[in-house]
Parts: structure tokens; sequence; C-alpha cells
């Protein structure tokens, strides 16, 4: 594995562990299925752990069968829950600006 392979790993699992860790916490001490942001919350912070953690396992141990299937239901994911966060910021403004 060269320097730049073991760095982006390293990175991979920066960033995906936090996440994981986070929506395990967040999932057994929060009511966030009680409001749009709760979900939101949850739904982006499930989807980037698991590009992340995806994206490591790919790292360590290559490519299995139906990594582009799964890589593909989470870049959808991503998109949806970009455009949730889109329609939650123009609703919160537009809630705020016209009270």
């Amino acid at each position: 594995m060269t320097f730049y392979h073991a760095l982006s790993l390293a990175l991979l699992i920066a960033g995906g562990l936090p996440a994981t860790v986070f929506c395990i916490l967040y999932a057994s001490i929060a009511p966030w299925w009680r409001s749009p942001e709760g979900v939101h919350l949850f739904g982006f912070t499930a989807t980037i752990a698991a590009l992340l953690d995806l994206s490591a396992a790919v790292r360590l141990w290559g490519l299995f069968p139906g990594i582009l299937a799964v890589s593909l239901i989470l870049y959808a994911a991503v998109a949806v829950f970009m455009w949730q966060r889109l329609w939650l910021l123009i609703r919160a403004q537009y809630r705020r600006t016209h009270r």
C-alpha cells in the first residue's frame, strides 16, 4: 500500500468512524424521527457514514459483488438529502422572514 493509499484510508476512517458512532448514539438517545430536521440529520449522516465506511472497506478488501448497486443507492440518497436540506433551509428562512 502506497503512502497516498494509506493516507486516504486513514482519512476515510477518520470521517466514517465518528459518523457511524454519531448515528448509533443519535438513534439510541434522541427522538430524531419527531421532526423533519431530525430525520434529515440522521439520514444524511447515516448516508455519509455508509459512503465513507464502504469506501474504506473497498480500500482494504477490494471490490465485491453488488458494489455498483450499493454505490448508486448511496449516491441517490445523498442527492435526496441535499434536496431535502435545501428545502429545509428555504422553509426555515421563509418562516423567519414572514412572521
